[in-house]
């Protein structure tokens, strides 16, 4: 894809006012650098249970298989988003009382449900005043997941934050196994659990294996976790700003995670900390969800940039020539023409098996879904994450501009002679800080050294 804006860039920059020429080469530089970002590298530790996961992350295991009991593990306070949640929220909440490591605190955050989500909050509390932990529920009108994030933080009292998502069944010892890599080693700041999809459809299994992580693939160095399971301590997450509130809707917590990881040391990676996600069960929904997903990647302009141009440079051909097809058919219908139509029908064909060459690019799946299925989940997959970037990238500099609109000093751009890590050079960290805290926007530049 980069290939094919370069190519246009010079084609343009030949008629285009040298004005516009500026402003395509400079989105150009800006894409091409995004699509190098990698992900920073943390000191990983992995708490597993299960047998499975001990040989499966033997390199990063925690040494010995020692677990503290539950009334040993330190406080936490429970913070979740949620908005029309009628159908699961009960099942939700009888999952958290029934937490082998009980919360303090539990904060619900309601982003504007209109499905009689809050009176049924409201009468649960009523029909379960025997819980050990308090119940606070924040109703803060429309506000997109990562503020509804950010404002039940504020009012968490413990120390140690857990965070899931409404939608979600918790298994019995999800919380304590996210807490012992605390209790074992004090500095550790972050905790990442894992998640797994319920379905009840083979469409839902089928796309499943592809939106849903493969466990076995996992580098805990570079993993970045679901909101979904999820423990980090009350320091790193105000130190980053809490969750992205600039991004339209979806993406925050991979931006977050993408955040966390510059300023943390310390991680722990514990893959039996479950959370059972409840996939969306219509097309349109599951459609729906893959495209929120993309445009808040493309708005943070961050994670993956080099996966979604690579997707859009080999997606417009198949597309292209299916597009081109449909206009042919209809001028041969127009004008009674088998010449054209036969023209439609061999560009329809040659689109076909363009896009099947795509999908088929995914790999065999499973098994445990038919073909059939897997092809549907793998075409919805791919146009709805190239339809869902394209809005994302165009939506991009409003994103930007609301970022930084939170500053009020102005913008900063800085020089470096060499990139930096964030809390690892001190005397540049406490320069970035310095300024961040006194409310400037800063940019950071430094020399390209791969070319």
């Amino acid at each position: 894809m980069l290939g094919v804006a370069e190519l246009l860039v010079d084609v343009l920059g030949k008629v285009l006012p040298a004005s516009q020429r500026q402003k395509l080469d400079n989105r150009l530089l800006l894409a091409r650098a995004r699509a190098r970002v990698s992900i920073p590298i943390s000191e990983t530790t992995v708490f597993a249970k299960s047998k499975e996961n001990r040989k499966r992350f033997e390199k990063n295991l925690f040494a010995g298989d020692r677990t503290a009991e539950p009334e040993s593990l330190p406080k936490y306070s429970l913070l979740i988003t949620l908005r029309n949640e009628a159908e699961s929220i009960t099942e939700l909440l009888d999952s958290i009382l029934l937490q082998t490591a009980a919360p303090s605190q539990v904060v619900l955050c309601d982003g504007g449900s209109s499905d009689g989500t809050v009176s049924l909050i409201e009468k649960w509390e009523q029909t379960h005043s025997e819980r050990s932990w308090e119940l606070q529920l924040l109703k803060a009108g429309d506000v997109s997941i990562a503020r509804g994030r950010n404002l039940a933080a504020r009012e968490a009292t413990e120390e140690i934050f857990l965070f899931t998502d409404a939608g979600v069944d918790l298994a019995k010892d999800w919380a304590e196994l996210l807490l012992q890599p605390f209790y074992f080693d004090p500095e550790t700041e972050v905790s990442m659990g894992w998640y797994r999809a319920i379905c009840k459809t083979q469409f839902q299994k089928a796309l499943a294996e592809f939106i849903v992580p493969n466990i076995a693939a996992i580098q805990p160095e570079t993993f970045l976790p679901s909101a979904r399971s999820l423990a980090v301590r009350r320091a790193p997450f105000f130190s980053v700003g809490g969750y992205p509130e600039h991004l339209t809707k979806a993406g925050e917590d991979s931006l977050f995670d993408f955040y966390l990881k510059t300023v943390v040391k310390k991680v722990a990676f514990c893959p039996d900390a479950l959370s059972m996600w409840r996939m969306p069960v219509s097309y349109f929904s599951l459609a729906r969800t893959i495209r929120g997903y993309a445009r808040g990647d493309a708005e943070g302009g961050i994670i993956v940039w080099g996966y979604y141009l690579e997707l859009l440079g080999r997606i417009w051909p198949p597309m292209l020539e299916l597009l081109l097809a449909e206009l042919v058919f209809w001028l041969g219908f127009a004008t009674n023409s088998n010449l054209v139509l036969l023209c439609s029908a061999a560009l329809g064909f040659s689109g076909l098996y363009r896009f099947y060459r795509l999908i088929s690019a995914y790999g065999a799946g499973s098994g445990k879904v038919s073909k059939a299925y897997r092809l549907g989940a793998v075409s919805t997959l791919v146009i709805n994450q190239a339809l869902g970037f394209i809005v994302g990238y165009l939506e991009r500099p409003a994103a930007e501009r609301r970022r930084i609109a939170t500053a009020t000093k102005g913008h900063l751009l800085l020089l470096l002679p060499a990139p930096f890590v964030f809390a690892q050079d001190r005397e540049k960290t406490e320069l970035v800080e310095r300024l961040l805290s006194d409310s400037w926007y800063l940019s950071c530049v430094t020399p390209d050294t791969t070319d």
